[in-house]
C-alpha cells in the first residue's frame, strides 16, 4: 500500500530466514553480553539464522551470494547512522535492511520508529512492513539523512580526527568551541538542478549549507520541516552569514524551529545541487567526516528498502 513516507509493502510469507548482522565494533558490538549478542538469540529463537559481520567487506560479498541463493531475509545494521549508511552503500536496493540503533546518534531509527529492542526487531523481522525510501549520492557515495558543509562539518571533522573508539555527545563539545574559535567560513557557491551543470552561475551564495533527504537533524532539530524522505528531491538549506555569533544565532533558530522564514535562510527543493568553494570546505554525510569540496550531489529515489514497523506513522 501506499504511505505519504514510502512505498509500503506487507511482509510476505517466504523460506528466506538468513539475516546478516553488519556489526560497529565501536557501539559495544563485541562487548560480553553485548546487545548484539542479545540480538543475535532473539533472531534465532524466532527461527532466522542470523551470521554477524565487524568486515564490511566480508558482509558485502556474503550478502550477495545469499541473495543470489535467495536465502536472505534481511541484513541488519546495528551501530549509529553512518554504520547504517556503510551498510545501504554494500547491498542491492532489493535487499531489506533492519536498523538497530545502538550508536551516538540514531536519527534513521527515530525517523523509523525503531529502538534497540531485540523483540522489536523480531517482531519487525516477522511481521513489519518495508517500506522504500530515497536516499542521495555524494561524489557517487550514498547517504541516508542528510550532507552538510561548512561549520557542523568542521566539528564533524575535529571529532573524526581524534577519534580512537565510541564516542559520546561529550566528544563534541571541544570540537565544537574549537570550531566557533577558528572556522574561517569561506564562500560557499550552490547550484541547484539545470544550474548544477552550468558553474558560471551559482543561484547561492553561502556559508553553510545543509542538503536533506529526511527533515532530522542533531538532536532531532529539524532543518527542513517539509523534508519528505520518499518524493524523489532533497531539501537545501543555505545559510548566508559566517561568524560564531551567527552560527549560534542559526543554532538557537533551527532548535526554536523559527529559521526558516529568516531573510538569510535559503531553502529550497532540488533533483541535484553542486556544492564548491575556493578555500577547503569540509563536508559530511549522515555525520562522518568524508573530505573537501567540491561534492556533487543527487537524489536516488527508492533507493534503499527498509524494515519498519508494522502500520507506523512517519512524516
Amino acid at each position: 500500500m501506499e504511505t505519504q513516507t514510502g512505498r509500503k509493502q506487507a511482509l510476505a510469507t517466504s523460506q528466506r530466514n538468513r539475516i546478516l548482522i553488519a556489526a560497529n565494533p565501536t557501539a559495544g558490538a563485541r562487548a560480553i553480553d553485548s546487545p548484539i549478542d542479545r540480538l543475535a538469540a532473539a533472531i534465532t529463537n524466532a527461527g532466522f539464522e542470523p551470521t554477524r559481520h565487524h568486515d564490511l567487506g566480508q558482509f558485502a560479498v556474503d550478502a550477495a551470494a545469499a541473495r543470489e541463493s535467495d536465502q536472505l531475509h534481511a541484513v541488519i545494521a546495528a551501530g549509529g547512522d553512518g554504520t547504517a549508511s556503510a551498510v545501504a552503500n554494500r547491498i542491492a536496493p532489493d535487499v531489506p535492511l533492519l536498523v538497530f540503533p545502538l550508536g551516538t546518534e540514531n536519527l534513521l531509527a527515530r525517523y523509523l520508529g525503531i529502538r534497540a529492542d531485540p523483540a522489536q526487531a523480531c517482531d519487525i523481522l516477522r511481521t513489519g512492513d518495508k517500506l522504500q525510501m530515497d536516499a542521495g549520492l555524494a561524489n557517487g557515495r550514498m547517504f541516508l539523512l542528510m550532507a552538510s558543509c561548512g561549520f557542523d562539518a568542521e566539528v564533524v571533522r575535529r571529532v573524526h580526527q581524534r577519534r580512537r573508539g565510541h564516542i559520546t555527545r561529550l566528544s563534541y563539545v571541544q570540537p565544537t568551541l574549537e570550531s566557533l574559535h577558528e572556522y574561517p567560513h569561506p564562500d560557499i557557491r550552490v547550484y541547484c538542478d539545470a544550474a548544477a551543470d552550468d558553474a558560471t552561475n551559482p543561484q547561492v551564495l553561502g556559508k553553510w549549507v545543509f542538503v536533506m533527504n529526511v527533515p532530522m537533524y542533531a538532536g532531532g532539530m529539524p532543518i527542513v520541516g517539509r523534508a519528505h524522505g520518499a518524493d524523489g528531491r532533497m531539501d537545501v538549506c543555505v545559510f548566508k552569514r559566517g561568524s560564531a555569533f551567527h552560527n549560534l544565532v542559526y543554532l538557537s533558530g533551527m532548535f526554536l524551529r523559527q529559521h526558516e522564514n529568516w531573510s538569510d535562510c535559503d531553502i529550497r527543493e532540488a533533483q541535484r545541487c553542486l556544492l564548491e568553494s575556493d578555500e577547503p570546505v569540509p563536508y559530511q554525510l549522515d555525520g562522518d567526516f568524508v573530505g573537501h569540496l567540491p561534492v556533487d550531489i543527487e537524489v536516488a529515489p527508492l533507493r534503499v528498502m527498509y524494515f519498519v514497523p508494522s502500520n507506523q506513522s512517519m512524516k
